[in-house]
């Protein structure tokens, strides 16, 4: 169980510190301030990607509503839920042993895939209809 508490927490976490490098939170620094700390030629690249997750959720179609998302209306959201599970996945390959928990070294890679399923289920119920 702390394995579990220990994603569903951690993706909240990595979710919200992703927000800080979306369309809005890019504007401003570490102490707040709405500068631009960040490279001209950055930015090419980094509207590129985001042009990516557009494209990618604007192909996904809602089942209920048998209708396709808007991925520019909800493009922070979805560049901080999949960077929020990115580092999630990273924290849940490393080493780490919990109190009580079998070591991940020691678990088959079917865990974890049937892990990150049930926690896409669970996301996808706390958020639809």
């Amino acid at each position: 169980m702390g394995a579990y508490i220990y994603g569903a927490v951690g993706i909240v976490i990595a979710h919200e510190i992703s927000h800080g490098f979306d369309k809005g939170g890019m504007r401003f620094d570490h102490t707040g301030k709405r500068t631009e700390w960040y490279r001209s030629e950055w930015i090419d690249d980094f509207n590129k990607a985001l042009q990516c997750y557009v494209q990618q959720y604007d192909n996904t179609t809602i089942p209920i509503f048998d209708k396709p998302l808007n991925g520019a209306l909800t493009l922070n959201e979805n560049v901080a839920d999949n960077e929020g599970m990115k580092i999630v996945y990273k924290a849940t390959t490393l080493d780490i042993q919990l109190p009580g928990e079998t070591p991940r070294r020691n678990r088959p890679k079917q865990f974890w895939k049937d892990e990150f399923r049930k926690l896409a289920e669970r996301w996808q119920r706390g958020h639809c209809p």
